[in-house]
């Protein structure tokens, strides 16, 4: 695919402040006016990457409105195959994304993200006007090195995730600092820091389409307060429990956190059939929980030309931090409900594949000063 105007990994900048001025309103950039609320004394800003051509879908419309995994790459921008091709929704197309913190807003400290795509003109893209988000997935590695976990096993390997998004589960802000403003965090961007991103988008109409990728940051123009990490957590490796009779359940062996600290947000994600994602919280020796959560799905969302209802959103959890302590335990529950809502159906026949997940936002326990010894 062909770049016109705006290199990889150069973007464009657009503060809440320009966005008011006609004259300095950028390409791609969404026109809406910017406030922060997280803390009055934060910045807001768009940070913007594309162009992304998406081609035509000669077949909008005709297809069964699942999707299956036969996606195609996006061509020049480094397109990543392979994930997916979505029936009644166009098939898939993909695109990656490598740049730097300096590219972003470092040196800062992100309270708040979302993404939005736009058109040249800065008009929000839509599932009406034929784009349809399958996901973007964002990583951040700091100074190149990937992020320690905060829970054990496999799932703690990596705590690099950074603002994504998707249409499946709604398209929230994520949350870096806690919102009733009880401690200082957020999650940290060094101008060195190497930030990649996996986007896989969808054209359900027969034309081509151009679109913009922005990322919507509220942010401190400096590093302060505790550094987050972010983790999706499953509650099983493979398959979810499923009944066409009923709501059933698939829970979680005990995750173990590995560290001190705190539990700024939590959000479900499943795929369509599912109802609810449960978590509990226990201390070590103890299964008593301390802390209980539900996140919820939310039907209503109708993608393409079908009147099956599809996951529109999420509820999260906390509206306060959690403390937890090394050695405390999570167990989450994936509720799925064929009777109540049908899994999704793929392109050639069949149905659509499972998860049951949680979004966890972390931050560390502040480490204790090191005390400077005298000369004897």
């Amino acid at each position: 695919m062909k770049l016109n105007s705006i290199v990889l990994g150069l973007p464009m900048v657009v503060s809440a402040a320009t966005l008011n001025t006609k004259q300095n309103v950028r390409v791609g950039a969404p026109t809406e006016k910017l406030v922060a609320t997280m803390r009055p004394e934060a910045k807001r800003a768009y940070f913007t990457f594309g162009p992304y051509e998406l081609k035509g879908n000669p077949t909008a419309g005709k297809a069964s409105g699942g999707h299956g995994h036969s996606g195609s790459s996006g061509g020049g921008m480094g397109g990543m195959g392979g994930m997916g091709g979505m029936g009644g929704e166009g098939d898939t197309q993909s695109f990656s994304l490598k740049t730097t913190g300096e590219k972003l807003c470092a040196p800062c400290s992100v309270l708040s993200g979302q993404i939005k795509f736009a058109y040249a003109n800065g008009t929000l893209t839509s599932t009406e006007r034929g784009i349809y988000v399958h996901h973007v997935l964002t990583n951040v590695l700091a100074n190149g090195r990937q992020r320690s976990g905060f829970v054990s096993g496999l799932m703690g390997l990596m705590a690099n995730g950074f603002v994504g998004a998707g249409d499946d589960n709604g398209n929230t802000p994520f949350i870096y600092a806690p919102r009733d403003r009880s401690l200082e965090s957020g999650f940290h961007v060094n101008a060195a820091d190497t930030l990649g991103a996996n986007i896989v988008l969808v054209n359900y109409r027969p034309e081509p389409q151009t679109v913009y990728l922005n990322y919507d940051l509220e942010y401190m123009p400096s590093i302060w307060g505790r550094d987050v990490k972010s983790s999706l957590l499953s509650a099983a490796f493979g398959a979810m429990k499923t009944s066409r009779d009923g709501p059933v359940n698939t829970t979680s062996s005990p995750i173990t956190f590995s560290e001190d600290g705190s539990m700024i947000l939590a959000k479900g994600h499943l795929h369509d059939g599912g109802s609810a994602m449960y978590m509990s919280l226990s201390r070590s020796k103890d299964t008593t929980p301390y802390y209980t959560c539900v996140s919820r799905a939310t039907y209503g969302g109708k993608i393409g030309g079908t009147d099956q209802e599809t996951i529109s959103d999420m509820t999260d959890c906390n509206k306060a931090p959690v403390e937890i302590k090394k050695g405390d335990n999570m167990v989450m529950t994936a509720e799925y409900d064929l009777k109540a809502h049908p899994l999704r159906g793929i392109t050639g026949g069949g149905e659509g594949g499972t998860m049951g997940m949680f979004r966890v936002i972390f931050a560390p326990a502040p480490q204790p000063a090191k005390e400077l010894k005298g000369e004897e």
